[in-house]
């Protein structure tokens, strides 16, 4: 920055005449001085436009650096509070029917948690480090149920009987395969601003990078397949019928399984961090 204010500087005063040049031409025919000071005038016109266009360049990176470490701070590092907890103990679940479909957790009604704009992003972004980090025992647990009746009814884990609906109470059992698969899914923030913020599981790959999801939750759960042998690699075997509706099933039952981790599940507060910056695992930094 300090190389370009002088280049502003000194341009100003060869634009002037003063920068030396011209002065030391004084003993020079008048023709030259001319000449000379013409020079003089568009080289200072040049540095004076280019000391500026570099200050100009280097405030507009100042002030995008600054954003994007706003940006990165607000991203990959979080300290979590017992009233973030709170917030997250009353986020909803819903079903994002995009791709394969997968559990988000998102208040698309914008009215199941009315609270303040920042306070409900907070609590987004500590429902996902809940997810990643959280601990929950295998067992029968029940909640109440957040969703608006005909959004309950369209519910995948609804509509195919893997739950247990006793009025507005879902009933499920949360088995360590459940488990596996929320310490093993592949979380993401959506965020469009202010309230437009959620946390989804990757619908086109919920579990892993594979080329169908069924592989993944194969290899997070040690499941061999016992189908038939694959056209594309006689030498291995395709998952059996009853293997993969075994599958969907766990996979649609993830939905009323995260909205019992959201409420139940066990985390400490304290400071987390994650890496690479926006997408990478949280891990936790301290109390």
């Amino acid at each position: 920055m300090s190389w370009a204010i002088a280049g502003i500087v000194n341009g100003h005063a060869c634009a002037r005449g003063l920068c030396g040049l011209c002065i030391v031409s004084h003993g020079r025919p008048r023709r030259t001085y001319m000449a000379t000071a013409q020079s003089c005038y568009l080289v200072g016109v040049r540095r004076t436009l280019v000391g500026l266009l570099v200050v100009a360049g280097l405030t507009v990176l100042a002030i995008l650096g600054g954003r994007v470490k706003e940006k990165l701070e607000d991203d990959d590092s979080l300290t979590i509070t017992e009233a973030d907890l709170a917030v997250v103990r009353q986020l909803p679940v819903m079903w994002s029917p995009v791709e394969s479909g997968a559990p988000a957790v998102y208040d698309f009604s914008k009215k199941k948690l009315p609270v303040p704009i920042d306070i409900y992003r907070r609590g987004v972004r500590a429902a996902e480090v809940l997810i990643q980090l959280g601990e929950l025992a295998p067992g029968r647990y029940e909640y109440d149920n957040p969703l608006d009746p005909e959004d309950l009814a369209t519910q995948p884990f609804v509509e195919h009987g893997l739950a247990e609906l006793k009025g507005n109470r879902v009933g499920i059992d949360v088995t360590e395969a459940h488990l596996k698969l929320t310490r093993g899914a592949n979380t993401g923030l959506i965020d469009d601003g202010r309230r437009d913020i959620g946390v989804e599981i990757n619908p086109k790959r919920p579990y892993g990078d594979m080329t169908y999801f069924e592989l993944d939750m194969a290899t997070i759960l040690g499941v061999t397949a016992e189908g038939p042998p694959r056209q594309d690699h006689p030498a291995l075997r395709d998952f059996s019928e009853p293997q993969f509706l075994k599958f969907e099933e766990l996979h649609e039952q993830m939905q009323p399984v995260l909205q019992v981790f959201l409420r139940q599940a066990k985390l400490e507060p304290g400071r987390f961090a994650r890496s690479p910056p926006g997408y990478g695992r949280w891990r936790r930094l301290g109390p």
